[in-house]
């Protein structure tokens, strides 16, 4: 079993129905209006997850981090004034978002005017690992990023409907020298023609040397072999007749 990830980052304050998420970090579920769910883009699939450990892609220097953030209203009406919250660690720098940015507190802020009745919206939020030392001066480091659905109303002010963690992995060096982000630089070999073996396998050229055939005096000799054999040949033949 492979060991638990490092994950240095603060735990939020917990909210109501929230859950402590493997790695740190807190997933609160919706209170009875909104769910907020936050995931990750794995580049080497390009697809989102809820979580990307060390095991599964590792984000380098200067290398950019994509987060989604999907919005869901889960009740029968419309939902208005709703603010999403989501801080950045120190090791990432923003980037942009469909929302702004205040740069004291490191937060985005998004703001929803309105969302319909079982209606879902996505946001995005790009940011780029930066060359801060990570904590505890370790080589890969992994982070929970947390967001926050909140509700304004005459009764409550900036309540959190719901919360979700998101968790990566980041180094201080360049990603290409983890092996879990490698890919092959050998050139397939590319097949001479649609010939196959009979167990279906494609033919393919075998590599050509580069050594020259051998030259000079031990080539010279073994040509003179069948000349000089003739030659005893005749001789003896000519010695018997």
């Amino acid at each position: 079993m492979a060991n638990a990830p490092h994950v240095l980052a603060q735990t939020p304050s917990p909210t109501p129905t929230c859950q402590t998420v493997y790695g740190g970090g807190t997933n609160c579920s919706a209170t009875g209006s909104l769910s907020i769910n936050k995931t990750v883009k794995n580049p080497k699939t390009n697809s989102y997850s809820n979580n990307l450990f060390q095991d599964v892609y590792i984000f380098g220097t200067s290398e950019n981090v994509t987060f989604k953030l999907t919005l869901t209203n889960t009740t029968t009406r419309n939902i208005g004034n709703i603010h999403i919250l989501d801080t950045l660690p120190t090791n990432l720098d923003y980037v942009s978002s469909d929302g702004t940015f205040n740069n004291t507190n490191r937060t985005i802020t998004l703001s929803v005017s309105n969302l319909a009745a079982k209606a879902s919206a996505d946001y995005i939020v790009k940011a780029k690992v930066n060359t801060q030392p990570l904590p505890g001066n370790l080589s890969v480091a992994c982070l929970p990023n947390t967001v926050q659905a909140q509700t304004t109303s005459f009764f409550f002010f900036n309540h959190t409907q719901s919360q979700d963690t998101s968790i990566f992995c980041i180094t201080n060096k360049s990603t290409t020298s983890h092996p879990n982000n490698q890919t092959s630089n050998v050139e397939p070999l590319n097949p001479t023609s649609n010939t196959q073996t009979r167990g279906g396998q494609k033919v393919y050229t075998p590599p050509t040397s580069g050594q020259s055939p051998a030259t000079g005096p031990e080539t010279a000799t073994i040509a003179l072999l069948p000349i000089l054999f003739g030659l005893g040949k005749f001789l003896q033949k000519k010695a018997t007749g």
